[in-house]
């Protein structure tokens, strides 16, 4: 026989006459998007604030990338214009602190979109403010109401520049060798949008590239992109409206579709140790080294891990094979940018040791050599053991010492 229960639920129930209320609530505040605007706490009373800041991308645009576009203008708004939202589970919002309205900081905020749109490679933008004030009376003769400053920003990036060739001219011709051994690993591509953002990646892919190569001291400054003359001026923000005009009409006789030349250069070669090739050295391993150095210096050196390393121990606690095993810096092998930062996260990675860090020095019996020191710092738990054993290591020694 099968029985049914039944549950039912008094009007008198906490939980029912909760819900009751909450429904009562959305009705009597008529319909329920008015909830959805936000309310305001922390405001100068009988001063406007910005209560809002809207921005919209117009123009022949995929829809995608006028939504990223807007995300990143938003984030050049000088912070007077941001307006702080807190939200309780998408219903209740409230502005929190709105910053006091000034029109200075619109003319700023204009001059940080229209900076960040040349970086993008679009040279002729134009932005458009809309400031619309509504007033909420609050409190008695009116003494807290508020002055809600809503900013909406239209904003037509205009025509994008595009890259057209690119081109790699480096003093050094070894590195010059590289590049074009590499070109087809390039991020500049003909017909893809110019940003600063692009050159600036491939310059660092270009360190990297050299790095990896033994070139140990090449540093990003060490390059620079040079730009087509006449597109290159577009996307200067300091330009004047008839310097633009007049290298807009010379672009128009040019082309119809903008394009910009890319040329990467190395600069003059001031220290000669930039373009040199490394190797490593001597590689010496500190496994249990502690947090906070301590005068108390009990070690053992073990130099049978592997040709040209030294580990030195304060309590033997770790295999000098396996030690070795994990560092990818080899001794009288080529530096390598990626076997430094292989053998740091390795390590890092370890639940042994808490930190490592190498450190790196020219030796002194070559200039063209890197003498490696890794420093292994043991987990806290770990740690506390080897000090333990180091003391009774010490006294030992002292006991001995005195003995004798």
């Amino acid at each position: 026989m099968l029985y049914r229960r039944q549950v039912s639920v008094s009007i008198f129930h906490p939980a029912f006459a909760l819900s009751t209320v909450f429904i009562l609530l959305l009705s009597s505040c008529g319909p329920f998007k008015k909830l959805t605007r936000p309310h305001v706490t922390g405001y100068q009373y009988g001063k406007p604030f910005v209560y809002s800041t809207n921005i919209k991308v117009e123009g022949n645009i995929p829809a995608s990338e006028k939504k990223d576009l807007a995300l990143r203008l938003s984030n050049q708004l000088d912070d007077s214009l941001r307006v702080q939202i807190v939200s309780l589970a998408g219903v209740y919002k409230k502005v929190v602190r709105p910053p006091a309205y000034d029109s200075a900081n619109m003319r700023r905020s204009i001059g940080y979109m229209v900076a960040l749109l040349n970086a993008s490679g679009y040279y002729s933008p134009i932005i458009k403010d809309t400031v619309h004030t509504d007033t909420v009376r609050k409190g008695k003769n009116h003494i807290r109401d508020q002055y809600r400053v809503t900013i909406d920003f239209r904003i037509w990036p205009g025509t994008q520049l595009r890259l057209d060739s690119i081109g790699y001219a480096l003093r050094t011709p070894a590195l010059q060798a590289l590049v074009l051994q590499t070109r087809g690993q390039s991020l500049l591509r003909k017909g893809q949008p110019y940003s600063n953002k692009l050159i600036s990646d491939e310059l660092d892919r270009l360190v990297t590239l050299f790095r990896n190569n033994g070139y140990y001291k090449f540093a990003k400054e060490d390059l620079v992109a040079f730009k087509d003359t006449v597109v290159a001026g577009l996307i200067d923000p300091t330009l004047d409206p008839f310097q633009q005009a007049a290298l807009l009409d010379q672009l128009r006789k040019k082309r119809e579709h903008p394009t910009i030349n890319v040329v990467v250069e190395q600069r003059p070669v001031r220290d000669s140790s930039r373009i040199r090739q490394f190797y490593i050295g001597q590689v010496t391993v500190y496994p249990d080294l502690p947090v906070l150095e301590d005068s108390v210096v009990v070690s053992t050196i073990d130099t049978s891990a592997a040709p040209g390393f030294s580990i030195i121990s304060r309590s033997d606690k770790f295999k000098p094979s396996f030690i070795a095993n994990n560092v990818y810096l080899r001794p009288q092998r080529m530096y390598k940018q990626s076997n430094y930062d292989r053998t740091i996260n390795r390590f890092n990675q370890m639940g042994a040791w808490q930190q490592a860090s190498i450190n790196l020095t020219t030796s002194n019996l070559t200039d063209s050599t890197l003498d490696v020191d890794l420093r292994l710092y043991p987990s806290k738990k770990l740690n506390a053991n080897i000090g333990v054993e180091a003391s009774r290591n010490t006294a030992d020694i002292l006991e001995r010492t005195l003995g004798s």
